[in-house]
């Protein structure tokens, strides 16, 4: 009896092998279903999701040679930016403090502060995918307060420039141009 299970076996097995090849490739599975698109933040939604309201604090010192009767100058600006929800206007308020000792030996301690209206520009930057954002800053003159008064240049003048910032982790760095060594961080 275990010879004729034996050959009954071996006689249904390639039919068998035929029928289980012919249903699994006569039935494709369906398709998968495609996955959803994957949203990228925009440039201005992720530097306005860190913060609203950026500030930058830079100093400078140095030596001017004759013909200024200024010697040795120390300067501390710092710059707000509060950034717009829509459009390209942000508001830019400076306060900046320097400090000047003449060659005749008289010393000069002013402050200047005033607002004014740039132009930004958010994008990505094509090299690395980081957000970016465009200053653009106009020419803005301001009085300075100075102790003891006849300081003789009673106007500081800033001239207009524009600067490209990369947001690296939370603060907005300058990368261009080369030379621009602002840094600003989120303060709301």
């Amino acid at each position: 009896m275990n010879q004729r299970r034996t050959k009954a076996a071996q006689a249904t097995a390639p039919l068998v092998l035929i029928l289980g090849a012919a249903l699994s490739t006569g039935c494709p599975a369906p398709p998968p279903k495609p996955l959803p698109p994957i949203e990228v933040e925009s440039a201005r939604t992720e530097v306005l999701r860190i913060g609203k309201k950026w500030q930058a604090v830079i100093g400078d010192r140095g030596f001017r040679t004759a013909p200024s009767p200024i010697g040795v100058f120390r300067s501390q600006k710092r710059s707000v930016l509060a950034m717009p929800d829509s459009g390209s206007k942000a508001e830019e308020d400076l306060l900046i403090r320097e400090s000047f000792s003449m060659r005749n030996g008289r010393k000069f301690s002013c402050q200047s502060q005033g607002r004014r209206k740039v132009t930004v520009r958010f994008a990505r930057r094509p090299t690395s995918g980081e957000a970016a954002v465009e200053l653009i800053q106009p020419k803005l003159s301001l009085q300075r307060q100075c102790y003891p008064a006849g300081f003789q240049d009673p106007v500081l003048v800033l001239p207009a420039r524009t600067t490209r910032f990369a947001l690296k982790g939370d603060q907005l760095l300058a990368y261009e141009p080369k030379t621009d060594k602002r840094r600003y961080i989120p303060i709301e």
